[in-house]
């Protein structure tokens, strides 16, 4: 078997695909086909023609594909094909195994910032077990440019790639910008393209939807007869009436939590600690994958109440959670993280609702002594840069910032320390997260002109150049 590469680029967009065309020390996948560097250009190989790696424990394999169980019921809705596609998805990883090893590659690029997709997920174990250094390239919400993150074993792995890859060093004035949205009381602008006032409304959202899935279905009826099926489409299936039902369970669930969602705090004495559960936005990237083992907010929940035994617990729920679809995902399936059920659970575990407007000031006026606990929101970082601290209860980029505990660094003990949740600053852990940022981002993120995280925005020429120039630098080193 001839030796193409060291290198493989999964998934990447048509600009970067053409400025790579003719170098052979590249290879491309989309999860269907290899695109091989051949005498007269390209050369496609399907996916599905490499020989099955029986050398691999199987069995693993399935095990593998079962923690990643949400994103087949976000993207895959048929749970009745569940465990026939598992295996057609165990199937293509051994298959993908022996290619990435008879191609001798040693690292992939995913142009994006996390596996989120089926597609994408079967490539990345492909990787895994083919001991293959997977580099991520994400969006991070401080300087909106693209850090790009190194993983061997799955999302508890990664870390920052560490390599200077451009001459940007502009962290300490996207912090102070960064600071002064949040005082101002906005979300981070990498969000900014999720402002719609529609979609939030349930008769609207149900024609946008009927309309969404009419069009969907026509699309995928068109893809079978032209055989022009792509990586993601292959994954993607629901049944017709599917949306409809999440979108209503989504109503009745924001109702009942509504119904109990207080706009103060409770009697809360100075001396009593409280949690305030910041809720991610589901089902998304935030908490699948980077949440690792913890996805779920009742997981969550229950895990903080072996630690603080007695505190109070409040929940507030995300803003978006409230959006009933996307223009860029289209519905956005609330409905399969949040219900009724869901909400009554967690009040069964004594936990407090406050709505989702509820304002938490970056800076602690309140009386109240509470310290917030997120899976990997950017709370955590705002809070850390003001001088608080905050519970990170999963796998973000800035794992190991300063002013941020991680569950596991309470090794299961409870906890009564009231400095946690001190209302006054920490200037050192303000200081020490202002240089954690600076380390980890200043010349070692590229310019986003591809526009990960943002949905496809287009950028100038200038940019793209940046980009690519600061992208080789990556491949190069990395």
């Amino acid at each position: 078997m001839e030796s193409y590469s060291k290198s493989v680029f999964f998934g990447i967009e048509p600009k970067t695909f053409a400025a790579y065309r003719d170098d052979t020390t590249i290879l491309f996948c989309d999860g269907l086909w290899w695109f091989l560097p051949g005498k007269n250009g390209r050369v496609k190989r399907s996916v599905s023609d490499a020989d099955i790696c029986f050398t691999e424990d199987f069995d693993a394999v399935v095990k593998a594909l079962r923690s990643w169980t949400p994103i087949f019921y976000r993207w895959h809705g048929r749970a009745d094909r569940y465990e026939l596609d598992i295996r057609n998805s165990a199937i293509l990883i051994l298959k993908l195994i022996t290619s990435l090893r008879d191609y001798e590659v040693d690292r992939a690029v995913f142009f994006t910032g996390a596996s989120h997709h089926i597609h994408t997920v079967i490539f990345e174990l492909a990787c895994v077990f083919a001991n293959v250094k997977q580099v991520f390239l994400y969006n991070e919400a401080v300087t909106r440019r693209i850090l790009p993150l190194i993983q061997t074993d799955g999302i508890e792995s990664r870390i920052p790639a560490g390599v200077n890859v451009s001459d940007w060093d502009g962290t300490t004035d996207e912090i102070n910008n960064f600071l002064i949205n949040r005082l101002a009381g906005s979300t981070p602008v990498i969000n900014w393209n999720n402002q719609h006032v529609f979609n939030k409304n349930y008769i609207v959202s149900v024609l946008w939807i009927f309309l969404y899935s009419i069009k969907r279905q026509m699309s995928h009826m068109l893809r079978q007869l032209t055989s022009r099926n792509n990586s993601h489409s292959k994954w993607t299936s629901v049944y017709p009436l599917q949306f409809f039902g999440q979108i209503r369970q989504q109503r009745n669930a924001l109702k009942y939590y509504d119904s109990y969602a207080l706009d103060s705090w409770e009697h809360e004495s100075a001396t009593s600690p409280v949690l305030l559960v910041f809720a991610h936005f589901q089902p998304e990237a935030s908490t699948v994958p980077q949440g690792g083992k913890i996805t779920n907010h009742i997981d969550l929940v229950i895990k903080l109440r072996r630690i603080f035994p007695g505190w109070k617990i409040y929940y507030k729920e995300h803003p978006y959670t409230y959006k009933y679809y996307d223009r860029i995902v289209g519905p956005t399936r609330v409905g399969m993280c949040r219900s009724v059920a869901y909400y009554r659970n967690l009040r069964e575990l004594g936990v407090s609702f406050l709505t989702s407007s509820f304002p938490v000031p970056l800076v602690n006026v309140s009386s109240v002594r509470y310290l917030p606990v997120t899976i990997t929101g950017t709370i955590a970082i705002e809070r850390a840069l003001a001088g608080y601290r905050t519970i990170v209860a999963g796998y973000p980029w800035f794992v190991g910032m300063p002013g941020t505990f991680r569950l596991s660094d309470f090794d299961g003990k409870p906890l009564t320390d009231l400095a946690l949740t001190s209302p006054h600053p920490d200037k050192e852990i303000a200081s020490r997260a202002r240089d954690f940022l600076m380390s980890l981002l200043d010349h070692k993120t590229i310019e986003n002109a591809i526009g990960v995280g943002f949905g496809g925005i287009h950028f100038d020429t200038k940019s793209q150049e940046r980009f690519l120039e600061e992208f080789d630098t990556l491949v190069r080193n990395v």
